[in-house]
């Protein structure tokens, strides 16, 4: 799952087409490798999928350009989700003169599973709505699912066609087109939208010796700390506690020869920058590897004293 991006551009407004060629040349080489085109500005992002998967490839990007490139700044891919089901029945109508526009649909709006996009379907059966109109219909759908309804980021649903009217001569792409989008507004406003953020699984490891400071840190930034191991045998050891004694510190992890590994999870967002912060707490001794675990619901504020930078479109 990429959960991470950046903006990438030209440092000279004349050398689009070079970094274009080498956007082209790491996604054939790489296919982990993902990269867009923002709609409305043009300028690429590159995506990962976690901070250290996003600056390797930024690097990598740098080597293969050749000269110098902007990068912006490092945002959370969150995701827009609906808080229930709903049908919308909606007509689209205005005379102008002589000249009309017509169209109605009805769609069923459902929630997705987190990060699984949108999807379109078409269950109408007769000729409500000719099939030349079906695209038009979902193009204003998707044009709503893509740039979401809250904050700008992707909303997560499932959309179904079931029943519409057109007219023969007021009817029209663009008047469908009109009528999927605004109906996929008011259904998202009906349905209530929530926002969704990426969840990260997290593993420190370190000298037992630096675990208070790490643990510190940790409990600062809202990291939980895991409270049990699962094996592959579906087997669980549940910690309840901490124990500590000169050879092994378990919380939530387990010791490995001379290290303690802690493992938890956290809003990628808390964690923005934590392993150069990591580095700091522990003198270079502590490191930590990160995986997408799951997409929740943003918490509010919780009051604390730690406030990560978090990139939020427009």
């Amino acid at each position: 799952m990429h959960v991470i991006e950046a903006s990438i551009e030209s440092s000279s407004a004349g050398d689009a087409e070079r970094l274009a060629r080498a956007l082209a040349q790491m996604a054939s080489e790489d296919p982990t490798f993902r990269y867009s085109t923002d709609r409305e500005s043009g300028v690429p992002i590159v995506m990962g999928t976690d901070e250290a998967n996003l600056n390797a490839h930024l690097a990598a990007l740098q080597r293969i350009h050749g000269g110098g490139v902007r990068v912006g700044a490092a945002q959370v891919r969150y995701r827009e989700a609906l808080v229930r089901a709903v049908d919308v029945d909606y007509t689209h109508k205005k005379q102008t003169g002589a000249t009309g526009e017509f169209a109605r649909v009805r769609l069923r709006i459902e929630p997705n599973e987190p990060g699984a996009g949108s999807t379109f379907t078409n269950e109408i059966v007769g000729g409500v709505v000719p099939g030349e109109y079906i695209g038009a219909v979902e193009q204003g759908v998707r044009r709503v699912c893509d740039t979401g309804v809250l904050a700008g980021f992707p909303l997560d649903s499932r959309v179904s066609l079931r029943d519409g009217a057109y007219h023969e001569v007021d009817s029209s792409w663009i008047a469908f087109e009109i009528a999927g989008r605004s109906a996929m507004q008011k259904g998202a406003s009906q349905a209530e939208v929530k926002l969704l953020e990426p969840i990260m699984d997290i593993a420190v490891e370190m000298p037992p010796e630096l675990a208070g400071d790490v643990i510190a840190d940790m409990y600062k930034r809202r990291i939980r700390i895991q409270n049990e191991k699962r094996y592959g045998d579906g087997s669980v050891i549940r910690f309840d506690t901490i124990v500590m004694n000169f050879d092994t510190i378990v919380i939530g992890g387990e010791a490995r020869g001379d290290a303690m590994v802690i493992r938890g999870d956290a809003p990628l967002a808390r964690l923005l920058g934590y392993a150069k912060v990591l580095h700091s707490v522990s003198g270079g001794r502590a490191s930590c590897t990160m995986c997408f675990s799951r997409y929740a619901e943003v918490q509010p504020n919780d009051g604390s004293d730690f406030s990560p930078a978090v990139g939020m479109r427009a």
